[in-house]
C-alpha cells in the first residue's frame, strides 16, 4: 500500500502492509473563491458588528482626538503557520478602505452556520477591483508578523508572505519578544489554576493601536488546547517574561493541557488571561484542510469568532480510534511546520496519543534547518542523565528557559516510547543530542518489524499534527 506521507515540499511515498491503519482528516470541501469567503466572514460576523462598521467608530474616536493618523495592528502568524496572509490582509486592507471612505457596503450580521461563504454571494458584494487600497488613507497601518519566541523570519520570506502591495502601502514589524523597550508593562494577571502570577508586557505598536486585528490559524495544538485565537497576542507579540511565565513546567504538564481541550486545560487560561488584557477589536479565524487550503473563515469578536473555529477544526482534524499501537508512523505535516526538529515535535506528540507503552514512533519530518539549537537539548536535556529524571525536573522547576516546553513535552514521551526520526536536514549526531535515533528506510524498518511479528499492529498519521488521534470514549472539547 503506497501512502504519501508530508514531509518537506514535495512529499515522501513510503509502500506499507495493507492492513495498517492510515489515520486522516475528515476533510471538508475546500472554498472555491477563499478571498469572497473572507469578504463574506467579515461582513458577517458570527458576534459583533461587521469589521467596516467597528473600523469607522474606532476611527471616528481616534481621528477626533486630532494630530495624527488612526493607528491600526493587524497581528498575523510567522512563516511556521501555513496561513492565507496575503488574502487575509487583501480583505482588511478593502474594509479599511470602506471605513474611512464612510461607505460600509456591507451586509446584514449573521453569516452561515459553518463559515463557508458561496461564491456567487461573496461576487455580488465584493467591491470592484481585487488591490488593497489602503494606499490613500489616512490610516498608520502596521502588520506584526506575530512571532512570540521563534526567530525573525527573513526579509526576503515576509516580502513572500505578505505581498508587494501590503509591503507598499503598511508598515511591516516583526515581534522580538527579547527586546524589552519594545513592549508596554500591563500589571500582573492571575489565571486559574495552581500554575502562578503572569507579569504581562506586550508588543507597544499592539497596545499603543487604536484598532487591533488578528487573524490565525485553528489547528489542534498540543498543549494549548487549539491555535489561533488568543495566541496571536500571547504568546505571538509577549515579552519573553511573559512567555516564560505561561509555559512553566507545572502548566504545559497538566494533564488536560493537550490537544483539542480548551475547558479545564491551564495552558490556554493563562494565553486567554494575558490576552484579555488587550484583546483584539476583530479576528478572521480559518481552517484548513489537510492539503492546506480554506475550508471555513468566522470573523468578528475574537473569542466567539475562535470558538466557533475550534468546533469545526475538532470535527474535521481530530480521528477517533479504539485501541494503542506499537508502532506509530508520523510527520509534522511538512513544510512549513517541519523545517526543524523543534517544531516537528509537534507530529511526535500526535502520536504518543495512540501508541503503546514502550513502542515505537517513526516521525519523517524534512527538518532542513536542523534543531535548530544545540544548546537547548544539551541544557535541558542533560548528557547521559535519565530522560524520566529529565522529565520531572522540568516539571517540577520553577525556573523557565526558552522553548523548555516543546523539551519537556518530548521528555515525556521519549520516557514511554522509543523515538526514530527520518530527517534529511539531521545527522545521527544531532538526533543523538535530542535522544533520538535516525532511520534511513521507514520501509525497510517496517518489513523487519513485521518479520518479527507479523501480527504486528501499525498505524499511519501522513499528515502528523493536522490529523489528531483520540479514543472514542475521550471527551475533548468540555463545555
Amino acid at each position: 500500500m503506497k501512502v504519501k506521507l508530508d514531509y518537506g515540499s514535495a512529499g515522501l511515498v513510503v509502500d506499507l502492509p495493507p492492513d495498517c491503519e492510515v489515520i486522516r482528516p475528515a476533510d471538508a470541501p475546500c472554498l472555491p473563491d477563499v478571498i469572497g469567503a473572507l469578504r463574506q466572514a467579515v461582513r458577517q460576523p458570527v458576534a459583533g458588528p461587521p469589521l467596516a462598521d467597528l473600523a469607522r467608530e474606532v476611527l471616528r474616536r481616534a481621528a477626533a482626538e486630532g494630530g495624527r493618523a488612526p493607528r491600526v495592528a493587524i497581528a498575523v502568524c510567522d512563516s511556521t503557520r501555513p496561513h492565507p496572509r496575503r488574502e487575509v490582509l487583501q480583505v482588511f486592507l478593502e474594509e479599511l478602505a470602506a471605513a474611512g471612505a464612510g461607505e460600509s457596503g456591507v451586509a446584514q450580521a449573521g453569516g452561515t452556520a459553518e463559515g463557508h461563504a458561496p461564491a456567487e454571494s461573496a461576487a455580488a458584494t465584493a467591491p470592484p477591483g481585487t488591490k488593497p487600497p489602503a494606499d490613500h488613507l489616512d490610516l498608520d497601518i502596521t502588520v506584526i508578523i506575530a512571532t512570540g519566541t521563534h526567530r525573525a523570519d527573513p526579509p526576503e520570506l515576509i516580502r513572500e508572505m505578505l505581498g508587494e502591495e501590503v509591503i507598499r502601502c503598511c508598515q511591516v514589524h516583526v515581534h522580538d519578544c527579547r527586546q524589552s523597550s519594545d513592549h508596554t508593562p500591563l500589571g500582573v494577571v492571575s489565571p486559574l489554576g495552581d500554575g502562578g502570577d503572569i507579569p504581562v508586557a506586550l508588543d507597544r505598536l499592539w497596545v499603543e493601536a487604536d484598532l487591533r486585528l488578528s487573524s490565525g490559524l485553528v489547528e489542534p495544538h498540543l498543549f494549548a488546547g487549539f491555535s489561533g485565537g488568543p495566541k496571536l497576542v500571547s504568546p505571538g507579540v509577549a515579552s519573553l517574561e511573559t512567555v516564560l511565565a505561561l509555559h512553566n513546567g507545572r502548566r504545559v504538564g497538566h494533564p488536560s493541557a493537550t490537544w483539542g481541550i480548551l475547558a479545564g486545560n491551564p495552558a490556554h487560561d493563562a494565553i486567554r488571561a494575558v490576552a484579555e488584557t488587550c484583546p483584539p477589536h476583530f479576528t478572521l479565524e480559518v481552517v484548513l484542510d489537510s492539503a492546506k487550503r480554506v475550508t471555513h473563515a468566522f470573523a468578528g469578536l475574537p473569542w466567539s469568532a475562535h470558538a466557533r473555529a475550534c468546533k469545526v477544526a475538532h470535527r474535521t482534524t481530530m480521528h477517533p480510534v479504539e485501541h494503542r499501537f506499537p508502532l506509530v508512523i508520523t510527520t509534522s505535516g511538512g513544510y512549513p511546520l517541519d523545517q526543524n526538529l523543534y517544531q516537528a515535535i509537534k507530529g511526535v506528540s500526535a502520536a504518543e496519543r495512540i501508541v503503546a507503552d514502550g513502542g515505537t514512533i517513526i516521525l519523517a519530518a524534512e527538518c532542513r534547518h536542523g534543531l535548530p539549537d544545540p544548546a537547548m537539548y544539551n541544557d535541558l536535556l542533560r548528557p547521559g542523565e535519565d530522560i524520566r529524571l529529565a522529565n520531572a525536573r522540568i516539571l517540577a522547576s520553577e525556573q523557565v528557559v526558552p522553548d523548555q516546553w516543546q523539551v519537556q513535552v518530548q521528555a515525556r514521551i521519549l520516557a514511554r516510547a522509543r523515538v526514530l526520526v527520518k530527517a534529511s536536514g539531521l545527522a545521527a549526531a544531532d538526533l543523538a543530542l535530542a535522544r533520538m535515533e535516525p532511520v534511513e528506510d521507514i520501509e525497510a524498518f517496517v518489513k523487519a518489524a513485521r518479520r518479527a511479528d507479523p501480527g504486528l499492529p501499525i498505524a499511519v498519521l501522513p499528515h502528523g499534527p493536522y490529523c489528531v488521534p483520540y479514543f472514542a470514549e475521550e471527551i475533548l472539547i468540555r463545555s
